[in-house]
């Protein structure tokens, strides 16, 4: 797919325009921002009436959600936060080469791949496109500029030392054969792919959150029994925990899952270190509780490869490197996303 990065972006430029808008409240509570969600958290109703703010801002049609059919007694449900058409417009994208990446990826989607294309294209406050809204522009930017992107990343792990050269960045990476790994659909939001000075190979990978939580939906009956089997063979897990696993005191959740798949990964592919991190806004209310639980019953060498790290941390070192119209991205995602003052 062409790198080539576009001069002017898929987004209407008022959303460049208003970076760093402030809206008194009388003023806000003027706009009509569409239906919001009466059972979201202080959190997430906060960052819903965000993505409200860029649709009407940017002058989007509201849709239907959160998924494509959704209904109430036959009656469409309509959100601020769902846009229309958005697998036509590429509105929910930066860079026009983004949109047709993510088309792209929903035209080849590999089998256990478990990309939602309505979700994708119109879902304003999903964090799969956010991801995508990250990465992708790093993976064009690699393509043109690879040892400035060296820099950026190792800008944005200080304490990942051993980062030297960047060999790859993806997205929604699901290691196949599965059976190989997990035995289910677990996959890696985003990741990167690195060698040390030495050449020896590392990966990092990333689990990104906008308003989710990772969730307690556990593994069951073989799949379970497979996956209590990888971290025994792993040894990384302490003893008093994979006895509560076997006894049936303790499921295996979505967070330990996704840490999982990356050793399994890395030892699968012979790689020297593996690095698991969960990006999400410095004030997600769930996410230091849950990185808490997984170190929490990890042995003493495993958990130091085991961090949060905030988005806005993330973006703000990078953006220390970004050029010209990257530099314009990252205001923008950090506008688009990270700027709550606004609501």
């Amino acid at each position: 797919m062409k790198n080539k990065v576009s001069e002017k972006p898929y987004h209407s430029e008022v959303g460049n325009e208003r970076t760093g808008l402030h809206l008194n409240k009388d003023v806000f509570d003027e706009i009509d921002l569409g239906p919001q969600s009466e059972s979201d958290n202080p959190f997430t109703a906060k960052a819903r009436k965000l993505q409200s703010l860029w649709r009407v801002v940017n002058g989007l049609e509201i849709g239907v959600g959160p998924n494509k059919k959704s209904n109430n007694k036959g009656i469409p449900t309509k959100f601020g936060n769902i846009i229309t058409d958005g697998e036509i417009s590429g509105k929910n994208f930066y860079f026009p080469e983004t949109f047709e990446y993510a088309k792209w990826r929903v035209q080849n989607r590999l089998k256990d791949e478990t990309i939602d294309a309505y979700r994708l294209f119109n879902n304003l406050l999903s964090s799969m496109p956010m991801a995508f809204n990250l990465f992708h522009p790093l993976m064009m930017l690699k393509a043109e500029r690879p040892a400035l992107v060296d820099l950026m990343i190792r800008s944005a792990f200080p304490t990942i030392p051993s980062i030297y050269r960047v060999q790859e960045i993806g997205l929604e990476f699901i290691p196949t054969p599965k059976e190989n790994y997990t035995h289910d659909k677990s996959a890696m939001d985003a990741f990167i792919r690195y060698q040390d000075r030495e050449g020896n190979n590392y990966l990092i990978a990333i689990e990104t959150k906008y308003t989710d939580s990772l969730g307690t939906n556990a593994a069951s009956g073989k799949v379970q029994q497979y996956q209590l089997e990888v971290m025994r063979e792993l040894n990384i897990f302490t003893p008093e925990f994979i006895n509560s696993i076997n006894e049936g005191e303790i499921v295996i959740s979505q967070i330990f899952r996704n840490f999982i798949l990356a050793e399994k990964y890395g030892k699968v592919h012979g790689l020297k270190g593996v690095y698991s991190v969960v990006m999400a806004p410095a004030d997600h209310p769930t996410t230091q509780k849950e990185i808490k639980s997984l170190q929490a019953r990890l042995n003493e060498e495993a958990l130091k490869r085991v961090f949060v790290l905030s988005l806005e941390e993330f973006s703000t070192a990078i953006r220390v490197h970004c050029p010209g119209k990257y530099l314009k991205w990252i205001d923008w995602f950090h506008d688009r996303y990270l700027n709550f003052e606004k609501v």
